[in-house]
């Protein structure tokens, strides 16, 4: 018996001792990035590798906590995946057919070209698999910022003379599974789907979630329905809409939850028609600065009703296809829709959007916006998830700024309208920096001879001066020390051949990077897995993140 006893108390000795060294591991690896210290598999101090990204001016916390919050971020995935193609992104589409005015047989020769962005490009791949592998990096790229899912819009279940929608559409879904923690809503597109019969747009819809409801990335509520989106949705009738849920239950046994996604921000006349079979209310909203107060007025709305409100976030958006464009003031659009938000204690949020290159405003990162809007909805979805603001833990500056006054002339023997203001009219032609500061200092745009500064005390300042020809230069100035100095990559000039109303970006987070070896950027990125990397001056922009 004494034996025994030995042996069991040693055993627990054990136990406990391995218990004991757990937790003491665990405490360590859960401080390592908030220690002050550069440890681990750090960049910088706190940040990198596991950490939070070090091109943030904050500490992201982690997934898994964004993930649990009550408020949800989702964003539209409107057509355009990072690439075309798996070969290099200087010959693909994009490149070849949708920037060029002479693309797609002179198609957008008359506005200058159907885009002045595209996605950052991703170097060739040699895969099969590519577009899956694509959609996977997609994803991984708008979770680490924050967003809980897409809605991902759909009209066909066609691969003919489309690019292959319908294949590209899967791939996105079944990538969302594989990465797991990522919801996916099919949100059909009513406007494109306007001359089909109601009884055609019907069978198409549960012949989508028929091949499309096994997958575990489709959104359901807690009860089990399944999340169905409807762009423009009052394109269709309360009758059509409740065929639809009536069919989907007696035909599939599933059963749907309609979110109603209305132009602006929907009318009472709109809620009151739809109010029976659409179970939320949502809005496409308007890129232009907003006041707090303004998004609780809909929330209200729509509760009249008894629907929730899911709000829309804009950035910017500037269309050459139609001759319009919104006046986003700079930043302002994304910084004031986000405080209204929070002020305004909306509950759910859907980015406006996440790849729509043709209307610039995608949020993904771009070559003509990088990662401006990226990095500073990472900033608000944190905020707005967690309900604290996060603490600035590094300096960094952001600027935006266009490559032209609205005013400089363009040539009319090529473009044959100008591009109108449609609201926030008639537009500014400002320079902006946006800086995020651990102790006051002062803010400097410096154009040629025209300098313009500000003294600012802590935490997110921002500057703006009237835009002059040259790429300006920021600086953050103190204690008549320059901290740092950051020169755009963008060139405003006084004439252009088409009219480009897109607010162009850049930060001293992401710098553009030379290299003095003779290996090219791209290589040398790769080589080294330099996050910075997302600009080399003689090679396209290079997403590695």
């Amino acid at each position: 018996r004494s034996l025994f006893s030995f042996i069991i108390i040693c055993m627990m000795n054990l136990l406990v001792t391995i218990l004991v060294v757990w937790c003491v591991f665990v405490a360590l690896c859960a401080a390592t990035c908030s220690d002050g210290v550069r440890d681990g598999d750090e960049v910088k101090v706190d940040c990198g590798g596991s950490c939070s990204p070090c091109e943030w001016p904050f500490n992201a916390v982690s997934r898994a906590s964004l993930r649990s919050s009550p408020r949800k971020v989702y964003a539209h995935w409107h057509y355009y995946p990072i690439a075309m193609s798996k070969g290099n992104a200087t010959a693909d589409y994009f490149q070849t057919q949708y920037i060029p005015p002479t693309g797609e047989n002179n198609k957008h020769i008359t506005y200058g070209g159907l885009m002045r962005e595209r996605p950052l490009p991703r170097q060739a791949r040699t895969e099969t698999n590519w577009q899956a592998l694509d959609a996977e990096a997609d994803i991984r790229l708008a979770a680490q910022m924050g967003l809980d899912g897409y809605y991902l819009n759909m009209w066909t279940m066609s691969d003919t003379n489309n690019g292959g929608l319908w294949t590209r559409w899967v791939n996105v879904v079944d990538a969302a599974a594989r990465v797991g923690s990522f919801d996916i809503v099919p949100n059909m597109d009513l406007s494109i789907m306007e001359s089909m019969s109601d009884l055609d747009a019907t069978n198409l819809i549960l012949n989508i979630y028929a091949a499309l409801k096994s997958r575990t990335s489709l959104l359901k509520t807690s009860s089990g329905q399944y999340v169905l989106g409807a762009f423009y949705a009052d394109k269709r009738s309360a009758a059509w809409y409740s065929n639809l849920k009536t069919r989907a239950t007696a035909e599939q046994g599933i059963r749907f939850y309609i979110v109603g996604v209305f132009l602006g921000s929907g009318s009472d006349a709109i809620f009151s028609t739809l109010s029976g079979p659409v179970d939320e209310f949502a809005g496409w909203g308007t890129a232009i600065p907003t006041t707090v107060g303004s998004f609780n007025r809909t929330k209200v709305a729509a509760a009249k009703y008894g629907k929730p409100w899911l709000q829309p976030v804009s950035n910017q958006d500037f269309r050459p296809y139609t001759a319009a464009f919104w006046e986003a003031a700079n930043t302002k659009t994304i910084r004031t829709h986000w405080e209204t938000v929070i002020t305004d204690k909306i509950a759910n949020v859907q980015l406006v959007t996440w790849n729509d290159q043709a209307e610039h405003h995608a949020v993904r990162p771009s070559t003509g916006k990088q990662w401006v809007a990226y990095d500073l909805n990472a900033y608000y979805i944190q905020w707005f998830k967690t309900n604290v603001k996060p603490v600035i833990k590094r300096e960094m500056l952001f600027y935006s700024h266009r490559l032209q006054n609205l005013s400089a002339p363009y040539d009319t023997t090529k473009q044959t309208k100008p591009f109108v203001c449609k609201a926030n009219c008639p537009g500014s032609d400002l320079v902006e920096v946006v800086a995020f500061l651990l102790t006051p200092g002062t803010l400097e745009i410096a154009q040629g001879s025209s300098v313009t500064r500000k003294d600012v005390s802590a935490g997110l300042q921002t500057l703006t001066a009237t835009l002059r020809a040259g790429a300006p230069t920021f600086r953050l100035i103190r204690n008549g020390a320059t901290v740092i100095t950051l020169k755009s990559s963008f060139t405003a000039v006084t004439s252009v051949t088409y009219q480009d109303f897109l607010y162009r970006g850049g930060s001293s987070s992401r710098v553009a990077l030379t290299t003095s070896s003779g290996s090219t950027c791209a290589a040398f990125c790769v080589a080294n897995n330099v996050a910075k990397c997302n600009w080399c001056a003689a090679d396209p922009m290079w997403l590695l993140r």
